[in-house]
């Protein structure tokens, strides 16, 4: 079966719609908005380590997280990929280079075994000639991958080690969509995301349980104490 084949698109169940009306950003939009919008979706599936799209791609059109996971890497000056935000469901992407009509600035990677919402490029310009107030509704998208953005900047700027995995943590576990309560993440990918060595994230992460402030699984973790996490971050 070819990589086409298997990524053969299919019509989303009425779970899957409503599943993006709980969490992200078209949680936040009208009925009738979503109803619109979610018209135009079809269900991808991709395999742990996959590649959603490349930097340097067209914009072919929007990506929401169904389920499964997927990592964001931006290319830093030193010719090496950095891995900057890893999602959680209801996560849209892919709306920046859509509408601006320009090539990708990022990479997305299925983070284990994904399914996603495409909607078209086609899809959507078609959709907005017929409503352009749907407009609005997009561009609250990019503010929502906007304020990631900075918050992600704002945290790498923490010089203590510690206290930016704590942020890290506490943006993560806002994040969780449903009734989810672990993040799913390996120790290997947290050191990525926090620029620290594995070794230092593993006796960060150590600390910060021995504080009864965060909870380590295999392959997860959980922040036990929101509340007390954000007050150690702000001591």
């Amino acid at each position: 079966m070819t990589v086409l084949e298997r990524k053969r698109s299919r019509p989303a169940s009425r779970s899957v719609l409503e599943g993006f009306s709980r969490s992200g950003w078209l949680a936040g939009r009208s009925e009738n908005a979503r109803r619109l919008i979610l018209s135009c979706g079809r269900v991808r599936r991709y395999e742990e380590g996959e590649t959603i799209y490349h930097i340097g791609d067209p914009p072919e059109g929007l990506y929401g997280l169904i389920k499964g996971g997927v990592i964001v890497t931006i290319p830093n000056d030193a010719g090496t990929d950095f891995a900057a935000y890893q999602s959680t469901n209801g996560f849209w992407i892919g709306d920046l280079a859509l509408f601006a009509d320009q090539v990708r600035l990022v990479s997305v990677v299925a983070s284990e075994d994904t399914e996603v919402l495409f909607l078209s490029s086609r899809r959507i310009q078609k959709l907005v000639g017929e409503h352009p107030e749907l407009i609005q509704d997009f561009y609250a998208l990019s503010h929502v991958n906007m304020a990631i953005a900075l918050r992600l900047l704002a945290n790498m700027a923490i010089l203590d080690t510690k206290k930016r995995m704590a942020a890290w943590l506490l943006f993560s576990n806002d994040g969780l969509g449903g009734n989810e309560t672990w993040i799913p993440t390996s120790q290997e990918r947290l050191a990525a995301m926090i620029a620290v060595s594995v070794p230092t994230a593993q006796r960060l992460l150590k600390s910060l349980a021995g504080l009864n402030l965060v909870e380590i699984g295999y392959r997860r973790l959980r922040v036990r104490d929101r509340a007390a996490l954000a007050e150690y971050l702000r001591s």
